[in-house]
């Protein structure tokens, strides 16, 4: 049988399209845990082209009525016999950092379907990063499949795939801090000057921050703040910072002029911090996190 996370019922009802006339449908292959984009079938597609939204995709039906859909019942079978699905790509839950759903509206298209605006876009978005056999290392080959906005007239069964995905790929509890599901928030630490020729180097670290680490941050949904340092110490003088009270805020305001969060918030508040240099700025950040426990442990004792 499928993955219990894996929603048969949603990814039955969702159509990937290929072309304007050719469809793909998403399965789980529990054999591999890889997650594959499979062609319908001859008679599914001409289902599809027969059938009006109401009889396949409407949310009202029960699920005796779904499970009797010719369509389902496809996808399972389809599911059951996963060694013969011929695969038009593939990507594996262990690689992805992130995925989500976009959406473009399209306000003035007058073909509405059911009441509501059309959709001009609908696309899945999965942020992979499989690992390089031969480089020994993980590249970026992210999966962008749009979504047939007539099989769908909420997106729920989208959001439920995609939930499955971030499920499998152990994203669900990532992006969320365990104490208040507030979203999660890094500070990174960088020093602008590493990786030598200054800040504008295509091998320094706000180069590698601008290009990989920024980006990834986003696919995956994490929040973060950057500071880049300009003196020594700089790190160390930031991780013994103590968390302002709004008085002190008020008293020292013009004295912090325009300070951003990556400058003022505590790093208790932070989830994670990431340092971008040499040695020297890691060793400054644990530098100043040992001071400031010593600092706390006198106070409690």
């Amino acid at each position: 049988a499928n993955n219990p996370t894996w929603p048969a019922t949603a990814a039955s009802r969702i159509r990937i399209k290929i072309t304007n006339d050719s469809y793909c449908r998403l399965f789980y292959n529990h054999s591999t845990g890889s997650i594959n984009l499979v062609p319908l079938t001859a008679d599914d597609a001409s289902a599809i082209t027969t059938a009006s939204h109401a009889e396949i995709y409407d949310h009202s039906q029960t699920s005796a009525t779904v499970e009797q859909d010719p369509l389902y019942q496809s996808y399972l079978s389809q599911s059951k016999d996963d060694s013969n699905q011929i695969i038009v790509d593939s990507f594996h839950p262990d690689d992805v950092i992130g995925a989500n759903l976009s959406l473009e509206y399209n306000l003035h298209n007058p073909n509405t379907f059911h009441g509501m605006q059309s959709y001009a876009s609908a696309q899945i978005n999965i942020y992979c990063y499989p690992k390089n056999n031969r480089k020994k290392q993980r590249e970026p080959n992210h999966k962008s499949y749009i979504v047939d906005s007539k099989c769908c007239e909420d997106f729920s069964d989208v959001r439920a795939l995609i939930q499955s995905i971030r499920t499998l790929s152990g994203l669900q509890n990532n992006n969320t801090n365990n104490n208040n599901a507030l979203p999660q928030r890094f500070l990174v630490i960088l020093n602008p000057y590493s990786g030598g020729n200054g800040p504008k180097s295509k091998s320094g670290a706000t180069f590698v921050y601008e290009t990989m680490v920024k980006p990834m941050l986003e696919q995956a949904g994490v929040e973060h703040d950057k500071l880049a340092t300009n003196h020594g110490g700089h790190a160390k003088e930031r991780m013994e910072l103590r968390k302002s009270t709004s008085d002190d805020n008020d008293n020292n305001g013009e004295e912090r002029g325009d300070c951003t969060d990556s400058e003022l918030k505590d790093i208790s508040e932070y989830d994670a911090i990431i340092a971008m240099g040499g040695d020297g700025i890691l060793f400054e950040i644990f530098q100043g996190i040992h001071a400031r426990s010593t600092d706390e442990a006198q106070i409690l004792s």
